[in-house]
């Protein structure tokens, strides 16, 4: 028994029916709740496995026993007896039909997680309510913002005091406008875009920002 199905049948086994490792796992599915941390959040375990310095959780439930863990993606993946469902309810029974489904969940809660402070700008700046739910809808659709939208956005909140996460937000520049909008802004502007652009965004356009020679943290 290797190490991850040993601690795994520990944590597990006490909140199951069946006293048997692999039959107790077929207890469990995925409930399509993925709970996301800041950055640096500190001590974040998976509590099957018990992986520490997670990003995110995914919670898996046993409807028999009432109860929930929060676990690594990793575990879902490791354990295919955990049932994950698509869309449609269907359960998924192939590596990557269920990685797509836990890909899926997770930039379903990153897109709400995006969204949230600008649901509080909504609220507390009504005077920018025509460009925030242009925002959005951007957002919503595709995922991505021009430079532009990412520098007006992150004006907007810092101005109202809105806390966000600007890793939070994915910069396009694929486009030759996007391009002729980083080259437009000004020394000041592009470093209020600066910790939403990507590592290799950054490595494209580093010329343009101070002390572009020094190592790039996103």
């Amino acid at each position: 028994m290797n190490r991850h199905v040993a601690i795994a049948t520990l944590n597990l086994l006490p909140l199951s029916v069946s006293d048997e490792f692999r039959a107790a796992l077929a207890e469990w599915h995925f409930t399509g709740h993925v709970i996301d941390y800041p950055p640096k959040s500190g001590w974040v375990c998976c509590e099957l496995c018990e992986q520490l310095h997670l990003s995110h959780n995914f919670e898996i439930a046993n409807s028999q026993t009432n109860t929930s863990l929060l676990v690594d993606s990793s575990c879902i993946l490791r354990f295919p007896e955990i049932v994950v469902r698509d869309r449609s309810g269907v359960a998924v029974t192939d590596a990557a039909s269920r990685n797509a489904c836990l890909r899926e969940a997770l930039q379903t809660r990153l897109k709400e997680r995006a969204l949230e402070p600008l649901q509080t700008a909504l609220k507390k700046t009504p005077e920018h309510r025509p460009e925030l739910e242009r925002i959005v809808g951007a957002i919503t659709e595709c995922g991505r913002l021009d430079p532009k939208d990412i520098l007006s956005l992150f004006d907007i909140l810092r101005c109202a005091g809105i806390a966000f996460i600007p890793s939070d937000y994915t910069v396009n520049i694929r486009s030759a406008q996007a391009t002729r909008q980083m080259l437009a802004m000004s020394e000041s502007q592009r470093e209020r875009i600066r910790p939403a652009l990507s590592r290799d965004q950054f490595k494209r356009f580093a010329y343009l920002f101070r002390e572009n020679d020094r190592v790039f943290s996103p």
